[in-house]
């Protein structure tokens, strides 16, 4: 707004100065000046009052001329406008909130259509696996029952020893590890053997492992448990011969002979050693004899299995007799093995072999 304004001077009229001043913009009057025009720019709408006074070259005021005016403010600043933008805003909310939801609803129920039919296709194939898992659990456990008819009866043993314990804890349902014993001409077989693998391809080998020592000792009579195990080796390699070629499958095994009667005792053993506990005699003590602690004494094995093996020996018969009593304690490599422990580390063979010497004055079920 650009205000224009006039002082009258008849003498010297080139000589009339100027102040002004607009309330309810500014508080001060303007300097004093010859400039007969104001602009003001960017005033916001109310009411103001431009105030101006004019002086002639005497110093002579005139009266104060006072012109009242009013900013209308523009549509967009009107209290309606912005009711009814507000009103439009609103809407718009309102409206976007109820096209997503709906569109949200829409997707949800698609998804909801889409989840139910893979629900129904994962109950189908849950309950395809089921019923393949039933049959496969089904299977293992007659496999189980299978594997057990190759394991000797409780009864054997009490029969037959003044005190004994079995612990045999298959990791899974069948194992490849068994036990074994057999009674011919007056002699104690018996045996404890870990066969390659786990599960069942273990389970499966040690029905022909369990099946080797059976045919050499039952059929073929072979008494030396040395020549037996040369025996077992040569019927189990046989046993893997294939037109596919050779599967170097076979076992570990401690197998021992004992004669009550005589008291000796003949062991021989592929891998797995033999802990006994008593007086021991022998006519000489071979290098497979390793003396633990007070009476213990480890029975080592030779350093091959049973199975197909790039240069193998016969396996070495170890003879002994005892005094008064006498335990024996075979194993295989199960117990060591474990995982466990604050370290998370193998419990390993010293370990087996403190623990079975920590145990071995109490009853064979306490042990």
């Amino acid at each position: 707004l650009t205000f224009n304004f006039k002082g009258i001077s008849h003498t010297a009229p080139e000589e009339v100065m100027y102040t002004h001043r607009l309330d309810g913009f500014e508080s001060k009057w303007s300097p004093v000046e010859k400039t007969a025009q104001v602009t003001y720019s960017n005033l916001s709408p109310g009411n103001y009052e431009l105030h101006v006074k004019a002086c002639n070259a005497d110093g002579v005021w005139s009266k104060e001329l006072v012109y009242p005016f009013t900013i209308n403010p523009a549509f967009w600043q009107t209290t309606w406008f912005k009711a009814c933008v507000g009103i439009v805003l609103l809407l718009g909310i309102y409206l976007f909130i109820k096209i997503r939801t709906r569109k949200l609803n829409q997707a949800n129920r698609i998804l909801e259509s889409k989840v139910e039919a893979r629900t129904q296709q994962l109950k189908f194939a849950n309950d395809e696996l089921e019923e393949k898992n039933k049959d496969i659990m089904d299977s293992l456990n007659y496999a189980r029952q299978i594997q057990k008819t190759i394991l000797p009866p409780e009864k054997v043993f009490v029969d037959h020893f003044s005190d004994h314990f079995i612990l045999f804890q298959p990791r899974d349902i069948v194992s490849g590890d068994f036990y074994w014993f057999e009674k011919q001409n007056g002699h104690l077989f018996f045996a404890v053997a870990d066969c390659t693998g786990h599960g069942v391809p273990g389970a499966m080998v040690s029905l022909v492992c369990s099946n080797a020592l059976n045919k050499a000792v039952k059929e073929l009579k072979i008494i030396s448990p040395g020549k037996i195990l040369d025996k077992v080796s040569e019927i189990v390699e046989d046993a893997f011969v294939s037109q596919h070629g050779h599967l170097r499958d076979g076992m570990d095994i401690a197998l021992v002979s004992v004669n009550p009667d005589e008291k000796k005792l003949w062991y021989a053993g592929a891998n797995n050693p033999v802990l006994v506990k008593g007086k021991i005699e022998a006519d000489h003590l071979p290098e497979k004899f390793a003396a633990l602690r007070d009476d213990f004494t480890e029975l080592k094995a030779d350093k091959q299995p049973i199975g197909m093996f790039a240069g193998r020996k016969a396996f070495t018969t170890l003879e002994l007799s005892w005094q008064d009593q006498l335990q024996i304690y075979l194993f295989s490599d199960g117990f060591a093995d474990q995982f466990g422990g604050p370290k998370g580390k193998k419990f390993k063979y010293n370990n087996l072999h403190s623990l079975i010497h920590g145990a071995s004055h109490e009853p064979m079920s306490k042990q």
